[in-house]
């Protein structure tokens, strides 16, 4: 069961949760293709369980997306680097979030070595394996303990702002009122901007709430993922990273209180639908102006 990580934490960790779940099912062991630096991954969960085959650096896997033509090629070439025949399932860049289709059953039920290459954000593709790959990333860390009565918020910034898919202050403000409107907890905030993440601490702290920042440059992306993932309650900005960290938070604090608030809609100005689970709530991102 072969699975190509690339991209951001985020990212690696909803692919390596598919092919987690599909090598589950399967029983069959999981092995991770490189086309970028898997170090997060690995930072994340452990070398003993990012196992990388001798094909890692073999030319003949490709690197593309496609469907067709381009996916069939890929893969005769995966075929031809592992000696065997194999199937693949290629996911092209525009449907991150689709929910899994048909030929995932297929891949469950082949005995053909299975390489998975794309996104795999619908979280129906992690099934049964979110939770577990949670559970690595907390088991690496058992040094930071649970933080009742604290709120998680997580910025993210970086190339969102060119993309028009950054929150304003107003939607972390209205989902910190949704959490605790009397004010009775601490706000601890985590982001790739650290000053963005100061200004919005200023202003919680006007607005009668206890505030800090995460700001330990020894941090990796999986300590900060897991420090927010201790907080009791946690406002999730739309990135994969923040899904992760809130779904590793619901398998720490599970049989506790605890509410997630996600932004609505959570990738604008597409139709990408907010992911739902019992505890989370979803908050309007823009309120339109009555004027």
């Amino acid at each position: 069961m072969y699975v190509r990580c690339h991209s951001g934490l985020g990212n690696q960790l909803y692919q390596y949760a598919a092919a987690t779940e599909l090598a589950r099912r399967r029983d069959a062991q999981v092995l991770v293709l490189a086309t970028q630096s898997i170090e997060l991954l690995v930072d994340a969960l452990g070398a003993e369980h990012v196992e990388e085959p001798r094909q890692r650096a073999d030319p003949r896997i490709p690197a593309v997306f496609g469907t067709g033509r381009s996916g069939w090629a890929a893969t005769r070439a995966f075929a031809r680097a592992t000696g065997r025949l194999s199937t693949a399932i290629f996911q092209v860049p525009d449907q991150h979030y689709d929910p899994p289709s048909l030929a995932v059953e297929r891949l469950a039920a082949t005995k053909r070595p299975v390489l998975l290459q794309g996104y795999f954000q619908h979280p129906a593709y992690g099934g049964q394996s979110i939770g577990t790959v949670a559970q690595l990333l907390l088991d690496r860390r058992t040094a930071f303990g649970r933080r009742s009565g604290v709120i998680g918020a997580h910025v993210r910034r970086g190339d969102y702002l060119s993309h028009g898919w950054e929150l304003s202050e107003e939607f972390y403000i209205r989902a910190l009122s949704r959490i605790d409107p009397d004010r009775l907890c601490s706000v601890l905030i985590a982001s790739d901007d650290e000053l963005a993440a100061r200004w919005l601490n200023s202003r919680f702290s006007r607005l009668g709430w206890a505030s800090d920042v995460i700001s330990t440059p020894t941090n990796s992306p999986a300590d900060d993922l897991c420090e927010l993932a201790m907080c009791q309650h946690f406002i999730a900005s739309n990135s994969t990273f923040s899904a992760w960290a809130a779904f590793a938070g619901d398998h720490l604090w599970r049989g506790s209180a605890r509410t997630v608030a996600v932004p609505d809609p959570w990738l604008p100005p597409t139709d990408v639908p907010v992911p739902v689970r019992p505890n989370w709530v979803s908050v309007q991102r823009n309120v339109p102006d009555d004027s």
